[in-house]
């Protein structure tokens, strides 16, 4: 199965000597074919600490589990870690058969509450078991992260964490995070997911669990590329900075970008901020490209080839593309969102509904399309919070969820988790107050 790129420029003209544009990379991976995959390597990660006692969480969450590895067929595996201030191995990677099920069913009942957060201890515990023996078919391999609280014992730096993911992404070993209630780190865990290939969930209450792991198996039941990994190399004398929240590295002209896996019928838009210094008025092409491995063979896939031509003159004479001006725009306001939550963290009230405000200026000067407009209405209500107290927990958890889905091309929160959030008072992603 193999992926399609096509790019497009903000601007048809790009200006000399210190001109600037952007460049939007579109990925897209077709429709899988019916009833092919590749077998799943599911380990789970599940916080019992003290507070997973409230709101009945720990009980929605052991059925959320069962009911997701009822998804799974016997040619797949999975393990069940889960930890508190200690960590307990409760199920080791094994086949999903009859008497496999029957165990996990058993030991998943009786997880029972404990102490502290060791964040750290459980997730690589659950990673170690899926880094185990090695088989000579492919399989997916990935660790689901569930915690409700603050990493506060082992390892609690975010940077050595995120490091770790990294490192393990590499080893083909994925890490989705998953955030339940208003108690964790909204930022160590979406970090988290990012550098682990994985996604960023923010769960208001534990009821809507069964229903993202629904969506989380099938993404991965529709895996088309496993570890897609971009080059984006710029003519001479140009520089590519990549906007959205993938790990990246940029070296004079070249730049490259770790990709989440794609699932069958997905598609990425990479947003690259570049600049110039080129002082002749002549066209320009970047090269792109992208190389994935194949979940049902395990070869390398890759693609070569040209992106997008853009002139380089006089930049008075540019005309915008509006199909390409929207992403631009979006992306931009999910990096304001982040960076409006962290100033919040801060204290710095007033600077994060200023940057908040620098949203909304840029999504008014967009392209009025759907998606712009109710991120717009969305940017509006945060502007007017209070530059005198903090934002809500459930506010600041929604605004990087939102930040992360967009920039990583996953899907919006569901129509059904705004309406809660609402219901109860709090703005959804709809709200104009």
């Amino acid at each position: 199965m193999t992926l399609h790129i096509t790019s497009a420029w903000e601007h048809d003209i790009f200006g000399a000597i210190e001109g600037s544009s952007h460049l939007v990379v579109t990925i897209s991976a077709p429709d899988a074919p019916t009833g092919t995959r590749a077998p799943i390597d599911l380990a789970f990660a599940l916080d019992r600490s003290g507070s997973m006692s409230g709101d009945n969480k720990l009980e929605l969450v052991k059925l959320a589990v069962l009911a997701a590895v009822g998804q799974l067929r016997e040619t797949d595996r999975v393990a069940l870690v889960t930890f508190d201030d200690a960590v307990s191995l409760e199920h080791k990677l094994t086949p999903v058969d009859a008497d496999h099920r029957r165990h996990l069913d058993r030991v998943t009942r009786a997880i029972q509450v404990g102490g502290m957060t060791n964040l750290s201890g459980g997730w690589l515990e659950a990673c170690r078991q899926l880094s185990g023996e090695s088989t000579h078919t492919p399989r997916i391999r990935r660790t689901l992260l569930l915690t409700d609280g603050l990493a506060n014992q082992g390892i609690t730096s975010r940077g050595e964490l995120c490091k770790h993911a990294r490192e393990l992404r590499d080893r083909g070993i994925s890490t989705s995070a998953i955030g339940v209630g208003e108690g964790f780190d909204e930022f160590l865990l979406s970090e988290m997911a990012e550098n682990g290939g994985g996604n960023f969930q923010y769960i208001a209450h534990a009821s809507e669990l069964e229903a993202f792991f629904s969506q989380e198996l099938r993404s991965l039941a529709e895996a088309a590329a496993l570890n897609p990994y971009l080059d984006v190399t710029m003519p001479h004398g140009m520089r590519a900075e990549l906007l959205n929240a993938f790990p990246s590295e940029a070296h004079r002209r070249h730049t490259s970008v770790d990709l989440r896996d794609l699932a069958a019928g997905e598609s990425v838009q990479l947003v690259f901020a570049v600049t110039s210094r080129r002082e002749r008025d002549e066209a320009v092409t970047p090269n792109l490209h992208l190389h994935w491995v194949n979940p049902l063979t395990g070869a390398v896939e890759e693609i070569n080839q040209d992106g997008a031509t853009i002139a380089v003159g006089d930049a008075s004479k540019a005309t915008r593309d509006d199909a390409v001006a929207e992403p631009v725009a979006l992306e931009l306001t999910a990096r304001d969102q982040r960076e409006a939550v962290k100033l919040d963290r801060e204290g710095r009230y007033r600077e994060s509904r200023e940057r908040f405000s620098q949203s909304v200026n840029r999504l008014s000067a967009a392209p009025q399309t759907l998606e712009v407009q109710e991120q717009l209405v969305r940017s509006a209500y945060r502007a007017r919070m209070s530059a005198d107290a903090a934002m809500s927990e459930h506010d600041r958890k929604l605004s990087v969820h939102e930040a992360h889905l967009r920039s990583r091309g996953g899907r919006r929160p569901e129509d059904g988790e705004r309406g809660e959030a609402q219901h109860r008072g709090r703005p959804g992603r709809d709200s104009s107050r």
